[in-house]
């Protein structure tokens, strides 16, 4: 599974998600949903980056290609996941004579 830019940028500083979150003024909950291709880097995140001495452009760049990615993906696996389910049942029970 490919990782996030922000978590790969986060990582090489030595910083938790916390510590990012507090740098940044956002919630940890925030920068998790950013590593998992939820969100979108919002203006507070970019300038903690930049603060960080990274190209903040660059990593938003980064991160929107791995959320199409991971986008995709997902939706890839929940069609394989429904394809594998049985046909749906109405709930009627049958007649002796189907």
């Amino acid at each position: 599974m490919r990782v996030s830019p922000i978590t790969e940028i986060r990582e090489a500083h030595g910083l938790t998600q916390l510590d990012l979150a507090i740098i940044a003024g956002v919630s940890q909950s925030y920068i998790s949903q950013i590593e998992l291709g939820g969100v979108d880097l919002n203006k507070r995140v970019k300038k903690a980056l930049t603060g960080l001495g990274e190209n903040a452009d660059g990593a938003e760049t980064r991160q929107t290609d791995f959320r199409r990615i991971r986008k995709r993906a997902l939706k890839d696996q929940a069609r394989r996941q429904t394809a594998a389910l049985p046909a749906p049942c109405d709930g009627r029970p049958k007649k002796k004579d189907e």
